[in-house]
């Protein structure tokens, strides 16, 4: 299980491709998170199922079934409103095997998000952008993964260090930038709404 969730979560990453905003703080806080009824229930992505069900208090969990069914992962997310748009701040645990510097237990990975009939769209910056904003503040991390043929890799990526509060203005300032479409999840047809 813990293989196949650390697998999930790399597949998770690489589902929500191109600019999506890495953090080391929640977007979130009790003032922006929101819940709603009306998006629980099972979604396509493609060929792949994604089953979001209500969470711990505000929370959102979407389960992740692998492709035989005998085994499912599941990851966090918060849905933030903020003025007129929502976001979505996907919690993604740093898999076992993995250490950073500074230590990073959770990365928060940030979108927008739109609503259509029996649709959520998930939108993120262009492949273009480059966070060189002068009110964007960045941490370098040097993230240590366990490979599994036994070696190690190391990486440098830059995380967004900001407060909550202040990575809330930062985003609504640049959610028109958030124009790129990634993805989209369809209700499926035969699963029930809630």
């Amino acid at each position: 299980m813990i293989r196949y969730l650390s697998a999930v979560a790399a597949a998770m990453l690489l589902a929500l491709p191109g600019c999506l905003l890495p953090s080391a703080n929640p977007l979130h806080d009790e003032d922006c998170i929101v819940f709603r009824d009306d998006l629980v229930g099972q979604y396509k992505q493609d060929e792949s199922t994604r089953i979001l069900r209500k969470g711990e208090g505000k929370f959102y969990t979407i389960v992740i079934p692998s492709e035989d069914g005998d085994r499912e992962a599941t990851m966090q997310a918060a849905l933030v409103k903020l003025g007129d748009e929502y976001f979505v701040d996907w919690e993604l645990p740093v898999p076992a095997g993995t250490s950073s510097e500074p230590p990073l237990k959770v990365m928060h990975m940030i979108n927008r998000v739109t609503f259509e009939p029996g649709k959520i769209k998930f939108w993120s910056f262009k492949d273009d952008f480059k966070p060189d904003m002068p009110d964007l503040k960045l941490q370098e991390y040097t993230i240590t993964r366990k490979l599994p043929d036994g070696n190690t890799k190391v990486e440098k990526q830059k995380l967004v260090a900001m407060a909550p509060k202040d990575l809330q203005k930062f985003v609504k300032a640049h959610a028109a930038e958030m124009s790129e479409l990634r993805l989209v999840w369809e209700r499926a047809a035969d699963a029930p709404k809630k």
